[in-house]
């Protein structure tokens, strides 16, 4: 058959012998729920697979994924490089707190908190800021007690 520029295109066999509609008919029925997909040992991957393996843009939430995946791998490497230092600064603010500075100890351990907070280190420095304000408290010192217990907060 003929696309109308002189040229002649590939024609399916069932159209070539009944036409067009025959061509249609030969196919199975369409209906209106989707269905799945499937080869011949099975199910077809799942649409999510098939859309990244045929090129399609990634979903959002794998987008989302993705950068949390590169955010958690930066923050390990930044967390690396800062741990011999954030071990200084506990060791430096229990010597404070030896030599009873507990105002510059308390200081070190929030700097430590505020930089590595979820880390060993940082808890070790949350523990030692609540027994600062513990101590504060049983020496009737409330006012620098509860400034350190809403800073933990």
């Amino acid at each position: 058959m003929g696309n109308g520029n002189g040229e002649t295109a590939a024609v399916h066999p069932a159209e070539a012998v009944a036409g067009p509609r025959a061509a249609v008919a030969d196919q199975p029925a369409r209906t209106d729920s989707p269905a799945v997909p499937s080869t011949q040992d099975g199910p077809a991957a799942p649409a999510a697979e098939q859309g990244a393996a045929a090129g399609a843009h990634p979903s959002a939430s794998e987008v989302i994924a993705r950068r949390a995946a590169a955010n958690q791998v930066a923050a390990d490497k930044e967390a690396a490089r800062q741990a011999p230092v954030m071990a200084h600064l506990l060791r430096m603010a229990d010597a404070y707190a030896a030599a009873n500075k507990l105002r510059m100890a308390a200081e070190a351990y929030f700097e430590i908190l505020q930089r590595a907070g979820d880390t060993p280190v940082g808890e070790c420095a949350r523990q030692r800021l609540m027994a600062i304000a513990e101590n504060y408290e049983r020496e009737n010192k409330f006012h620098q007690a509860r400034s350190l217990y809403e800073r933990l907060l």
